[in-house]
């Protein structure tokens, strides 16, 4: 494999930018292509899943992982842990346990997640983590890490209080003596700048000097004992932490085999994530192994994908040999190097960049020379090193390997190049390898039509620029356009004329061929080109179309849910305030059958009432009319400006359109009787709805009751406690409000009214 010409440790340290763990790194480098296909379609796989999970906003971290190799090294062989060591494993423990529920929570539509055995392989150890949590902190080890560590520190930190007590005392007390009034430490003893002339008066032990010698630091001999008390009190500090350290240290050690497993399973999945957040900016997609080479726009991945030029390169079953022809500059190393490299990349189980559908054979070799390699060392001349390389990859290739050779035969003359450079495909055809050639030789070009496994395929230049397009071309040879080149670096004119002259003279019968296919590919260019933007345009119709009809059914079944609930509620009301009617009217004169039959008439599951021709009515206020959005009656209020109107619907005002209703009869004056009037309690509405340990499903059931109750109510506004959790009561919450005609607006809560739990609604 020649992972050096084509540039493969390049694709490795750009896959490594993406990489965060030591581990992950270290993986990423020592990648190589795999030996078997299965293999390569199984890293595929998961970097597939891995890549679903980044762009579904689902990914893990690994950013906070810390290098467990050392601590692991310790925990094997059960050394006493540092304290910073437990720290760096509690830390672990608490990533692996956010690393092991992200993978857990698989987004839904992912189908085959090629991620599971790592997540089956991951053990959280909950138990121990919750361990590390007693005894450390980001801070290190916790005072109450023990009974004895927390009695040790409360004693030391009453006897750190005495002392300095004592010490504000004694400097107070000594001021002439001292030469400054503080304390301080020397030597871990607590000391104070006694002036040399009181050195013998001053009750105390001498500790040090100062630099000058006119000053004595002096420990007081009032403190001495106390200072020897807190000495005592640091050293069993000291003993328990030993024992605490070497306790733990010893739990490890029993699980070392699962803290090692986790610790290699986590720096595989960065490595496995890598790939796939690099595949996921270059749009890479994975390739599947076959019979021939079928690469759809495939891109050269090292280079800037704003100005890489995708190609099909696309073979027959029966096709093992491109004959790549064209100018110089015009692309065809490129071509050369993507399809090895794409190549390289598919059998280390790479997604490559390159459209869904894309496949290549599995090959067990891929071989290349390319470039200018002489070397003045060997004494060897581009001819002869271009020899050298050639003949190691005759004898080292195996059968189903991918040969890339760039102009091949160059370097020498041209006729004994040309004739070595057909010998060599005769060679090389008889094994079954898939070759790539580059050439500028037209007896090479001629070879392609008289071999039947071998094809022409150009890099195309643009005759009106002067400028390469770099497109590859199949079945059409391609011109070296060398003069064209040379115009356009600047010769002089009477060069290019000669050299033209020369040229024409020359000219052998397979450089006419090339010309009359090219005027041949031109035309069936500008088809091809017509037919791809009529498809393009037909396919953006269609799914313009499609888009439009699944609005239109959404918007159809929403605006029916929401009738049929608003029906239903409405009738439940009115059959309240009719049972409280009906009791009200028991003593009244009304038979019961003359009651049961007003009944049935108001709660008629269809209206009676069916549209009528309203083309000529002129519309007054008093006339009973049916809203069609709400599916009921209203009474027209006031007449307002361009055919609107002010529409009462029981307690509700709202202001409508001609179009948006229908006439119905004119309002009957009713006469006064005697009965009394019989009147419906109006509901009460709390001012907040309460919807935190619900499912969304009948949180929105609640709210959509609610809302309506908040608007027949004429409540200016309302607090929905949707708490915190996953937002997702909370996202339902503001989608529902964004589409409910009666708010006018709302907020999250403030700091006093509950932050981000709740949201506020203005009616």
């Amino acid at each position: 494999m020649d992972l050096k010409t084509l540039e493969f440790s390049a694709i490795l340290n750009a896959i490594s930018t993406y990489s965060n763990t030591p581990l992950g790194q270290e993986k990423i480098a020592r990648l190589i292509p795999y030996e078997t296909e299965a293999a390569a379609l199984l890293s595929m796989r998961e970097i597939e899943s891995a890549k679903h999970y980044i762009l579904n906003a689902k990914a893990p971290r690994f950013g906070d992982f810390f290098d467990l190799a050392k601590p692991l090294r310790d925990i094997k062989i059960a050394r006493i842990l540092s304290v910073q060591d437990l720290m760096h494993i509690r830390r672990f423990l608490n990533e692996l346990t956010q690393v092991y529920k992200r993978l857990k929570n698989a987004p839904e539509d992912l189908q085959s997640n090629a991620l599971d055995p790592y997540v089956i392989t991951l053990e959280p150890l909950s138990t121990l983590k919750m361990e590390l949590d007693q005894l450390v902190d980001d801070e290190g080890l916790k005072e109450n890490a023990s009974s004895l560590l927390k009695k040790h520190k409360n004693a030391l930190r009453v006897m750190e209080n005495r002392l300095t007590q004592k010490l504000k005392s004694l400097v107070d007390q000594s001021g002439d003596m001292l030469s400054e009034t503080f304390y301080t430490e020397r030597q871990g003893r607590y000391v104070v700048p006694v002036k040399q002339t009181y050195k013998n008066r001053f009750k105390g032990s001498v500790v040090d000097y100062s630099a000058s010698g006119e000053t004595v630091y002096m420990e007081p001999a009032a403190v001495g004992e106390m200072s020897a008390e807190k000495r005592k009190i640091e050293m069993a500090i000291e003993t328990e932490i030993e024992r605490i350290l070497t306790a733990i240290s010893q739990t490890l050690h029993t699980h070392y085999e699962t803290l090692a497993l986790n610790h290699e399973t986590i720096g595989t999945l960065d490595a496995i994530f890598a790939k796939a957040e690099y595949a996921a900016k270059l749009n890479m997609e994975r390739v599947t192994f076959g019979s021939h080479l079928a690469l759809k726009n495939a891109r050269h991945p090292l280079i800037n994908p704003k100005e890489v030029v995708p190609n099909a390169i696309e073979l027959s079953f029966d096709t093992h040999l491109v004959i790549i022809s064209g100018s110089n500059t015009g692309g065809k190393t490129v071509v050369l190097k993507t399809v090895g490299l794409l190549s390289l990349m598919a059998v280390s189980g790479l997604l490559i960049p390159a459209e869904k559908g894309s496949s290549l054979p599995f090959y067990t070799g891929i071989y290349a020379d390319i470039g200018d390699e002489q070397s003045i060392e060997q004494s060897l001349s581009t001819f002869s090193s271009h020899l050298t390389n050639i003949q190691r990859i005759i004898q080292t290739a195996p059968s189903g390997s991918l040969i890339l050779l760039d102009e091949v035969g160059g370097g020498t003359d041209p006729k004994a190049g040309a004739a070595f450079a057909r010998a060599l495909m005769d060679d090389l055809s008889q094994h079954p390898h898939d070759i790539f050639v580059t050439t500028h030789y037209p007896e090479l070009k001629a070879y392609a039509y008289d071999h039947p496994t071998a094809i022409n395929a150009s890099v195309a230049f643009d005759k009106e620029t002067l400028k390469p397009t770099y497109h590859l071309y199949l079945d059409t040879p391609g011109e070296s356009h060398a003069l064209l080149i040379a115009r356009r670096l600047g010769f002089k004119p009477s060069i290019i004329e000669k050299a033209e002259d020369y040229f024409q003279n020359e000219q052998n019968p397979v450089s006419d061929l090339i010309q009359t296919l090219e005027q041949k590919k031109a035309a069936l260019e500008n088809e091809r080109t017509e037919l791809n933007q009529l498809r393009r345009d037909t396919e953006a119709l269609k799914k313009a179309l499609q888009q439009e009809k699944t609005d239109l059914e959404a918007k159809k079944q929403s605006l029916t849910d929401r009738f049929t609930r608003q029906y239903q509620r409405d009738k439940e009301s009115l059959e309240t305030a009719f049972e409280e009617i009906v009791t009200s009217l028991k003593a009244s004169r009304l038979k019961p059958h003359e009651i049961n039959q007003a009944k049935e008439t108001l709660f008629q599951e269809t209206p009676q009432s069916s549209e009528k021709e309203t083309n000529n009515h002129v519309y007054q206020p008093g006339d009973i009319v049916h809203v069609n959005k709400f599916n009921r009656n209203g009474e027209l209020k006031k007449a307002l400006k361009a055919g609107r109107w002010q529409v009462l619907m029981g307690n509700v005002e709202s202001t409508l359109d001609e179009s948006e209703f229908y006439f119905v009869d004119t309002k009957k004056t009713r006469p006064k009787e005697k009965i009394p009037k019989a009147s419906v309690p109006k509901k009460r509405v709390a001012s907040e709805l309460d919807l935190r340990g619900l499912r969304v499903e009948e949180a929105a059931h609640l709210l959509d009751k609610y809302l309506d109750d908040c608007a027949l109510s004429k409540l200016p506004f309302a607090r929905i406690i949707h708490g915190y959790g996953t937002f997702a009561i909370r996202d339902m919450v503001q989608t529902a409000l964004k589409e409910n005609p009666a708010v006018q607006s709302f907020r999250s809560g403030e700091g006093g009214e509950g932050g981000a739990g709740v949201t506020v609604v203005y009616f």
